[in-house]
């Protein structure tokens, strides 16, 4: 049931025969060059060619390596035969609202993969648990209601956003506690290396099931961001799709649409902006703030709204962007048994533990879930 992909603690200079067209189909599937795995495990000696070739062999130590970066077991490369890949390939939003070219970094990539492969987890542990998962039914069709009321009314909020909350941080939890008694899995992105994925290359996606459908959000991102693109996949979930491969521009564009209705309502917008005749980002920022929405999605809508010329808008955004890089990503400071419970969501870890407690699956299964030693598992676990 359980995917081992091991990090290697030590060198082992055995060599391995592996199985190179499954070598070069794991690395294409996660959208690798040759060169950068030859950098990433060979330090550019060009050894990682010759693997592909089938004139040299990897040691077990670089086959791990190369099962670690390429989130793939390491009896995938020892197998005769490539087994067949039916992950789906979602679509995943960007900074700019506008900007819907794809760019499907291994990053993203091994983040889809490894969003799949947790819902196969947490599906199987609710089998041996023999606890039904509510199928996700709320679909949305044009009537009485508009669909941003709809998805208010999925969240069980009677008031206007953000519901009562004036802080981002306990909003978005609030947010991600309620999605996930629906049976939605919420993930957040790994950090790779010291870095969590670029804001301008992906700020989240969703996968639609009809049993726990998938919603991954950048944990690189700022609170306010994180709940627009919570609720913005929400918002493909209630129209049966997914969120991924960015092919479908006129329904990106309308669940942008429906999530800025549902966050910045035209009056408010327009009576917060009302006293600025030349809006600035310093001012954008603490209008952000007041309505707990990030500054792109408040500058889009601005636009949107026709509040603000293109130039003005375009102007904005270059700000914005200039500030970004000197951003830092938010929950840096959190411990790494908070880390975990965050990124992989309290819905998913506790069914773990859950499956632990009946005995379902043993402790080297806890390790091998959250990659961590056993001294790390108590510390998880006090988290829930």
């Amino acid at each position: 049931m359980i995917k081992m992909r091991i990090k290697p603690l030590f060198n082992i200079v055995k060599y391995v025969q592996i199985n190179k067209n499954n070598l070069i189909k794991a690395r294409e599937m996660c959208g690798f060059s040759a060169e950068e795995l030859d950098q990433k495990i060979c330090k550019k000696t060009g050894r990682y060619f010759k693997w592909e070739s089938g004139e040299a062999s990897p040691t077990w130590n670089q086959l791990c390596q190369l099962s670690f970066i390429l989130y793939q077991p390491i009896n995938l490369f020892l197998s005769s035969t490539m087994p067949p890949d039916n992950k789906v390939i979602p679509q995943f939003r960007k900074i700019y609202m506008e900007n819907y070219k794809s760019d499907m970094s291994p990053e993203i990539n091994i983040e889809i993969r490894k969003a799949l492969d947790r819902r196969d987890i947490y599906i199987s542990l609710k089998q041996e648990l023999e606890e039904e998962i509510q199928p996700f039914t709320s679909f949305y069709s044009s009537g009485s209601a508009s669909h941003e009321d709809f998805v208010k009314q999925f969240l069980g909020f009677s008031n206007e956003y953000p519901f009562g909350f004036s802080n981002d941080y306990k909003l978005l939890k609030k947010l991600i506690q309620v999605v996930e008694k629906k049976d939605i899995l919420v993930f957040q992105t790994n950090k790779y290396g010291r870095k969590t994925i670029d804001v301008n290359k992906m700020r989240g996606f969703s996968i639609f099931f009809q049993e726990a459908p998938i919603i991954v959000i950048n944990s690189g991102d700022t609170p306010s961001a994180k709940i627009f693109s919570l609720l913005h996949e929400l918002c493909h979930l209630t129209l049966k799709e997914n969120d991924i491969s960015n092919s479908d521009l006129k329904q990106e564009s309308y669940c942008n649409r429906i999530t800025a209705n549902l966050m910045m309502p035209k009056d408010i917008i327009k009576k917060c902006i009302s006293s600025y005749s030349n809006l600035t980002l310093d001012e954008i920022k603490v209008i952000a703030k007041n309505q707990v929405v990030s500054q792109s999605a408040l500058i889009w809508r601005i636009f949107n709204l026709k509040f603000i010329s293109s130039e003005q808008k375009e102007d904005l955004y270059k700000s914005l962007e200039n500030s970004l890089k000197q951003f830092k990503p938010f929950g840096r400071q959190l411990s790494r048994s908070k880390r975990i419970v965050t990124d992989l969501g309290q819905l998913y870890v506790s069914t773990v533990f859950l499956a632990y407690y009946n005995e379902k699956i043993d402790s080297s299964d806890l390790i091998n879930i959250f990659h961590v030693g056993w001294d790390n598992i108590k510390q998880i676990e006090n988290q829930l």
